[in-house]
């Protein structure tokens, strides 16, 4: 549907970045210094579960810790098109609260400007 379009550009910009973090090569106001988003949560790394790091660890535990990873990921992930979708909820409202009271004061000059006619007719 062409309504998902949105949704789903914002989803593979936010893949695209979690990549890019990964990889180090976030871009600036994905995450600080300090390791906190914008928008006050976590900035995400890609520093393994401590069970998963390499070095006398058995190769089962790594499986694991890629799971748990992958998991972690498709959480973050639901959780950002949650928000935008949220948003986008929240700026239909407002655009239609907005809306209405525009054209409640419309009504209102129409009618004070047909009074005014209506007087200057008499």
């Amino acid at each position: 549907a062409s309504g998902d379009a949105p949704l789903d550009d914002f989803l593979q910009r936010v893949v695209s970045e979690i990549s890019k973090q990964c990889a180090g090569e976030a871009l600036p106001g994905w995450g600080d210094a300090a390791g906190i988003a914008p928008q006050g949560h976590a900035a995400w790394g890609c520093q393994w579960p401590q069970q998963a790091q390499p070095g006398g660890v058995a190769g089962g535990h790594e499986s694991f810790g890629s799971d748990q990873r992958v998991e972690e990921l498709n959480h973050y992930i639901r959780q950002q098109a949650q928000e935008y979708i949220e948003g986008q909820a929240e700026w239909s409202r407002q655009t239609a609260e907005v809306r209405s009271e525009c054209l409640r004061e419309l009504e209102k000059v129409k009618r004070e400007k047909g009074e005014v006619e209506r007087q200057a007719r008499q």
